[in-house]
């Protein structure tokens, strides 16, 4: 029988403290969530998963959508070392661990995930140097939360996609000013 991420999770959570407890007594919730993300994206595109801890939502993604590249960005080495096990356990050709701090990845990417990482200010500021004059951003955040109209020189846009009672699937296009001049 052929695993699952699902499947080494539940093997190696507790060991690993991958997920705090409320995440894994309400898994298929957030593996659901993360489902929603790769339905968002295009295909062929290259995903930078900020900051993704055990793997939400890149691992999702990359096991749904083979045609997505998943940047498995994490700089804890325990969960790094997770996710480099993960990856190669399952053979995902698609998916690639970066374990360190995404201000020494080098690579431009126009897709961001975003789940645990703080305010946009504070996320702008570790993408800056990736990020081409137009990129998007998936971000779940509480329906009571709404992106600035504009932020250190870019212009956002939001659509937003129930995700739960309180919670919203935020899909942001950043665009430079000067581009969208």
């Amino acid at each position: 029988m052929k695993q699952s991420y699902s499947d080494l999770v539940r093997t190696y959570a507790g060991t690993l403290d991958l997920f705090g407890p409320q995440v894994l007594s309400e898994w298929a919730t957030h593996e659901a969530t993360a489902q929603r993300y790769a339905d968002e994206l295009p295909s062929g595109t290259t995903l930078l998963d900020l900051g993704t801890g055990g793997g939400l939502p890149g691992m999702v993604i990359a096991e749904s959508r083979p045609d997505v590249t998943v940047i498995l960005c994490e700089r804890r080495a325990r969960r790094a070392a997770f996710l480099k096990l993960a990856v190669a356990k399952l053979g995902f050709r698609n998916a690639h661990v970066f374990a360190r701090d995404v201000r020494q990845y080098q690579q431009p990417v126009e897709w961001i995930a975003a789940q645990a990482v703080g305010e946009l200010p504070i996320l702008l500021e570790l993408v800056r140097h990736i990020v081409p004059a137009r990129w998007f951003l998936l971000t779940r955040r509480p329906r009571t939360w709404y992106a600035p109209q504009e932020l250190m020189g870019f212009r956002i846009t939001a659509r937003r996609e129930p995700l739960d009672e309180q919670h919203d699937l935020v899909i942001l296009t950043f665009t430079a000013k000067e581009a969208a001049s």
